[in-house]
């Protein structure tokens, strides 16, 4: 038992440096191509107006909206490899206890399973049969999965080149907490997905309520841009909108 949780604690230990040596840049491809669409956007209303409320709107409009949509993207990709995860190892580690071979383990699991995972987990048998390292090849599937569960399992396949039949238990225990988050996931999307709709729909409806009260009167940019009044209102909408990305992050991320 305590072989068992020494184990635990190795593997825990080791996924945490891989993951945070793995962690994306600040500034990453989806983070960058919105800073620069939202710069784009302030320029061009600057030009126009050549006012800074207006200006800062645009902006941040054109920076988390491209933004969030990306991210929602990547989300769902994650969601659905944590869904197909649970399944890989259970397959993986029944191959394992018959066969003891690790790469003959990710070949069955990977012809058992559906994109997106199964051509991450197809690259790492290849990779493994034709003898690369399997430390890089490992840290490499680690990466691609990009769930803690997924470093978590690439950390117990390492601990199995070295210790072998023992770790076979770990892996129940891990296809048990995937399958427990799995669960959580499913029930925390039902209950917030509706209700995150709905707020993001409050959030967004002063744009159309802008360009219908413009049509019937044009005096309103000189209320929203050049009074006390309107400055205020533009900057608690401004936070609203901030407030509401940064929760639905913190709610939803996995």
């Amino acid at each position: 038992m305590l072989l068992v949780l020494n184990n635990i604690k190795s593997v825990l230990d080791r996924a945490g440096k891989h993951r945070k040596s793995s962690i994306k840049p600040v500034i990453s491809d989806r983070n960058r191509y919105s800073i620069l669409l939202g710069i784009l956007a302030s320029v061009i209303i600057f030009y126009k107006f050549h006012n800074l409320v207006p200006t800062l709107i645009a902006g941040l409009i054109f920076y988390l909206v491209p933004n969030q949509i990306l991210y929602l993207r990547e989300r769902r990709m994650k969601q659905k490899i944590l869904t197909q995860l649970a399944v890989a190892i259970r397959v993986f580690v029944s191959e394992y206890a018959i066969s003891n071979n690790i790469p003959k383990s990710f070949e069955v699991a990977y012809k058992s399973s559906q994109n997106p995972i199964r051509k991450h987990l197809r690259n790492t048998y290849s990779e493994l049969y034709f003898g690369k390292d399997k430390n890089e090849v490992l840290d490499k599937l680690g990466r691609n999965l990009n769930l803690s569960y997924g470093f978590l399992f690439t950390e117990l396949v390492k601990t199995a080149y070295k210790q072998g039949a023992p770790i076979i238990p770990l892996f129940y225990d891990l296809v048990s907490r995937v399958t427990s988050a799995q669960e959580h996931m499913n029930y925390r999307n039902s209950e917030v997905s509706t209700e995150n709709l709905f707020n993001l729909a409050i959030v967004l409806l002063p744009i159309p309520g802008y360009l219908f009260l413009r049509i019937i009167i044009p005096e309103i940019d000189l209320f929203i841009f050049q009074t006390q009044a309107g400055l205020v209102l533009s900057t608690v909408w401004l936070f609203s909108i901030v407030l509401w990305f940064y929760i639905d992050r913190l709610i939803n991320d996995i």
